[in-house]
Parts: C-alpha cells; sequence; structure tokens
C-alpha cells in the first residue's frame, strides 16, 4: 500500500525508564529485540510499506537503529525519521511532518502494539467518508485510558477522560486522516491530537470515525505492561 504510516516515537517515555534504562520507549527491550523490531514487523505483515517516525527524545538512537538493524531486517520498507526540535505534543509532531505526506496517511503511537490490517481500516475510513478515522478496541475497563462514544453509524460523538472505569471503546493510538487535517494544526507550537485537535473536528460538525479492529492491544507505556508483553513475547519464542 501506499499510504505511509507516521510514527508518534518522541515522548520521553519517563514511566518507563526506571525499567528499561535511557532509551527511548520505540526502543525498549521486548525478549531480547528493541519494540520497534516487533512494530515494524506487525506493520510490514500488514502491508504498510512506508514508515516516517517522529522522534524526538533521544532521536540519535532511533536513527541509529533505523539506518543499521531495522533497514538490514526489512530492506523493502522505506522508513524516515523526523525529528521535533522541541517538545511538540502528538498533533505537533504530525504538523512537524506536514511535507513528507501528500494525501491519506495512518498516524500511530510508537508505544502501542496492534496487529493491523491497514488496508481494512483505509477501506472502514473511506467508507465512512470521515475526515479522520480511529481505531478502537473494546476492553474491560477504560478508566486507564478515557473512552470514546460513538452513533449507531460508529461517527464519534464524544471523548471521555480517563479515570471513569467499566467497559468501553478506547483510542487504540492508530489513526487515518485526510491531508487537510494538516491545515487544523498551527505550526511551531506544541498541540494535542486527542485533546485539541479531533475534538475541535467534532465541535465544527466534522465526521471523525470509530473503527473496531480485532485483535490484541498492548500498550507498553508503564513497567507492568511493558514487563507482561516481554514475557508474552518471550512465551511465543519459546514455544515456536
Amino acid at each position: 500500500m501506499k499510504e505511509p504510516a507516521l510514527v508518534l516515537c518522541g515522548g520521553l517515555g519517563t514511566r518507563l525508564r526506571d525499567a528499561v534504562g535511557d532509551v527511548p520507549k520505540v526502543l525498549a527491550p521486548i525478549a531480547g529485540r528493541p519494540f520497534l523490531d516487533l512494530f515494524v514487523g506487525a506493520l510490514h505483515r500488514g502491508g504498510i510499506r512506508r514508515i516516517v517516525l517522529l522522534a524526538g527524545y533521544l532521536a540519535d538512537q532511533v536513527e541509529s537503529y533505523t539506518r543499521g538493524p531495522l533497514r538490514e531486517a526489512y530492506p523493502d520498507v522505506e522508513v524516515q525519521v523526523c525529528v521535533e526540535s522541541s517538545p511538540l505534543g502528538t498533533g505537533g509532531a504530525i504538523g512537524n511532518a506536514r511535507d513528507l505526506v501528500d494525501g491519506t496517511f495512518l498516524v500511530m503511537n510508537g508505544d502501542t502494539y496492534l496487529e493491523l490490517d491497514a488496508n481494512a481500516l483505509l477501506t472502514a475510513h473511506r467508507n465512512a467518508n470521515a475526515r479522520a478515522t480511529i481505531a478502537t478496541v473494546h476492553v474491560d475497563d477504560a478508566g486507564r485510558f478515557g473512552s470514546i462514544a460513538v452513533d449507531a453509524a460508529s461517527n464519534i460523538t464524544g471523548f471521555r477522560e480517563k479515570g471513569v472505569e467499566g467497559p468501553g471503546l478506547v483510542n487504540a493510538g492508530v489513526y487515518v486522516l485526510e491531508r487537510s487535517v494538516l491545515d487544523l494544526i498551527p505550526p511551531g507550537r506544541a498541540v494535542s491530537l486527542e485533546r485539541e485537535t479531533l475534538p475541535a473536528m467534532l465541535a465544527t460538525g466534522q465526521r471523525v470515525h470509530a473503527a473496531m479492529l480485532p485483535g490484541t492491544f498492548v500498550d507498553i507505556g508503564t513497567p507492568q505492561s511493558w514487563t507482561a508483553f516481554s514475557a508474552e513475547i518471550a512465551a511465543r519464542q519459546g514455544s515456536a
């Protein structure tokens, strides 16, 4: 597929640092392999062949790994690194890469693992005639993530804050956006895609769609979730 995936991986990763040391979250070791290796492998299986890493904190480590082991492992994937000179937030980081996209594109959180059928997600986005689509998964307790309210047509009607316990739809950290969404992101300052850009789209009547995705959703952003996922991958490798 020709649509690129922009990967948000510029955060400080403070919650995980005590467990993994001074490395960016996207390079946190998972059963002896950097998370980025597993992440790109999942995107590759999903048909994605162009990836833009939106790096910030310790970007030199990301660039070094991308030029070396990652290129060797996935020679048919074009990987670029776009570095922010100061923290720009999720929306600002995407806006910082505006010169690297010219049509529909995907956005993903670099600390979230999800086996993704990218073509199915793009089809859902186009069938909904949406300007933005968020991949969602159903979880038993949405309190840690915040949840998403939808109507009967799976169009998003609102976002609920973290802390409200109970089952619900949560943002899986994967988006499909039209190039025109970048016009809503002011350049040169920190912008939150989740708290500013997407709610502003809803407030002005623009269609933001929710696409349910099957499969396992893993956020490695805490020591507990990182440890559990690393143990799961090690167990898979041991039984292979």
